[in-house]
């Protein structure tokens, strides 16, 4: 469809179908504006959770680290005491082994006493290898912070029996994990205490033939004898004892699902956790962007650095060299990898910016574009309806106030305000018709009258004719009948009848004439009466005349 023809269709259609076609695409240019400025605040807002997540990455890296070293000084602390305890228990082993061997034995030799409490002993002797180790232990404990002691289910010393339930849990461990540790922690007046238990063997066949001997029981190097007690203070505060044992891994297990797979999302594409419960989760589409995409790069390289130092620290023996300088690294890597978060956090917060720009451009066309539409309804309004209308207004109001010579208005459309126009302007047209030719009627030229008048214009102009006609012949038949009255006709009657005025006249004027016929009629009749007296009165007069000539000569002839 050309301009010309699509000019001449819009102009076909009627006010209310552009009023409703302006306001339908005021409809879709404000509602395309809406879905563009909410589709700018949704990017926005996505921009905005973006950044917070990729925030959050340089927490979570340094999250990782104190959730993994944490973990590690737990579990080497725990290690260290069962690596102290290891070490005292192989120094008790062999303190013992060497006191037999070389006490013990000799003292058997020289027939020296043994005895459970050498101090109450009336005659010289030497203590028990397990009551030399006591005492020994008693020292060594006191001046650690730890107290060790050698019980046994069925013990030599009746007084170093299995005392609580604890050291029968020990026992039974022990039996069946005699190269084992065992260890419990309990609660006492507000501290928190931990006992470590290890199998107390014959290491000596002296040992063995020893307790063989005493107890009545065969025993054999390596058999268990008791179980060794070791007891200390973990820490003075309960709650925080209790958080160190029991720590875990899994702080830092979250943390890593949570750091990489927020790297997966914005790398490729797809959801990533929203919060560190790993219930809620979001979506992002795939950063095109190079520099974006390299730096994402470069922080899944030392991300996966970081978790090859935590595996190492793991992995390896507790306070070795390589435990120790993986945790030195861990904190190395993890300060790396948050300066490799934090300049990815820069570079996205560009192209934040950039679309924070783009944000604005989109909210500024669609006010521009919204407002120059809302200029063009209103100027279309103001040319097609307002000012067409006014002219209107004006043109019937002149036309009413008697104005009839006016100029036609402009046409340009069809639509109601052109056909309201086009009204108009036959209105006054057929006005000043109507006037023209009525005029023309009651000068008396109602011959070849030619108009274009319809409707009620030619009824009427039709009727005024016709009365004017009418009248017309009713005037000269008025007019004829006093002319002939004035030339003393008045045999001629009037046929003009009516309720209006000349209908009135003629009915009067007939009337008159009527009475003047009567009258003439009487007075004609009168008058032959007055002439028959008159020639009465002649003769009479005449035949008196005659009778006093009569006398007079009479009466002469008597003088």
């Amino acid at each position: 469809m050309t301009n010309g023809n699509l000019f001449q269709s819009i102009t076909h259609l009627s006010i209310r179908k552009k009023v409703y076609g302006l306001f339908a695409l005021m409809f879709l240019v404000v509602v395309s504006s809406g879905l563009t400025i909410r589709a700018s605040l949704e990017s926005a807002s996505k921009d905005t959770e973006i950044t917070n997540a990729l925030g959050r990455q340089q927490m979570l890296t340094q999250a990782m680290a104190k959730s993994s070293l944490g973990y590690a000084s737990s579990k080497s602390r725990q290690k260290t005491i069962e690596q102290q305890v290891q070490s005292l228990d192989n120094y008790v082993t062999q303190m013992r082994s060497t006191y037999t061997k070389y006490v013990v034995k000799t003292a058997k030799k020289i027939g020296l006493a043994i005895s459970m409490d050498p101090d109450s002993e009336s005659h010289p002797s030497v203590p028990f290898p397990a009551t030399f180790t006591r005492k020994v232990n008693e020292k060594v404990g006191k001046n650690s912070g730890m107290e060790i002691d050698i019980l046994s289910a069925n013990p030599v010393n009746p007084l170093k029996g299995l005392k609580t339930e604890v050291d029968r849990e020990a026992d039974q461990f022990l039996s069946s994990n005699p190269k084992g540790i065992f260890s419990k922690v309990y609660e006492d007046k507000g501290k928190l205490n931990m006992v470590l238990y290890t199998a107390d063997r014959a290491t000596l066949k002296v040992c063995a033939s020893c307790h063989n001997a005493i107890m009545g029981k065969s025993f054999k190097v390596g058999d268990i004898l008791g179980i060794r007690k070791y007891e200390l203070q973990y820490a003075n505060n309960v709650a925080v004892g209790r958080a160190e044992l029991n720590s875990t891994l899994d702080e830092f297990n979250i943390a890593k699902t949570v750091f990489e797979s927020t790297l997966k999302a914005v790398q490729a594409g797809g959801r990533y956790p929203s919060d560190l419960s790993l219930k809620n989760f979001k979506t992002v589409k795939a950063f095109t962007d190079t520099e974006m995409q390299e730096s994402i790069s470069t922080n899944q390289e030392e991300f996966k650095k970081l978790l090859d130092f935590v595996e190492l620290m793991l992995s390896s023996e507790v306070n070795s060299d390589t435990y120790r300088q993986a945790k030195a690294d861990i904190l190395l890597q993890s300060n790396e990898l948050r300066e490799a978060s934090s300049e990815l956090v820069n570079i996205f917060s560009k192209i934040a910016e950039r679309n924070q720009d783009n944000i604005q451009w989109a909210v500024n066309i669609s006010s521009l574009v919204i407002l120059s539409f809302l200029i063009v309804v209103g100027y279309f309004l103001t040319r097609s309806v307002i000012r067409p209308i006014v002219k209107i207004s004006k043109a019937l109001e002149s036309a009413s106030h008697g104005d009839l010579n006016q100029e036609k208005l402009n046409i340009k459309s069809n639509d109601e305000v052109g056909r309201l126009s086009q009204s108009s302007n036959q209105l006054v047209g057929n006005l000043q018709v109507f006037i023209a030719q009525t005029e023309n009627v009651l000068s008396g030229n109602t011959k070849n009258i030619e108009h274009n008048l319809h409707g009620d214009f030619k009824t009427s102009l039709e009727s005024i004719t016709k009365l004017a006609e009418k009248d017309r012949s009713q005037l000269e038949n008025i007019l004829e009948v006093v002319e002939a009255a004035a030339q003393g006709d008045l045999t001629r009657e009037i046929s003009v009848s009516g309720d209006d005025a000349l209908g009135k006249v003629g009915e009067g004027l007939s009337k008159l004439f009527g009475d003047l016929r009567e009258s003439v009629r009487a007075i004609n009749e009168n008058a032959l009466v007055l002439a028959g007296s008159s020639e009465q009165m002649t003769a009479v007069s005449q035949k008196m005349a005659s009778t006093a000539e009569e006398t007079f000569q009479s009466l002469v002839s008597l003088f």
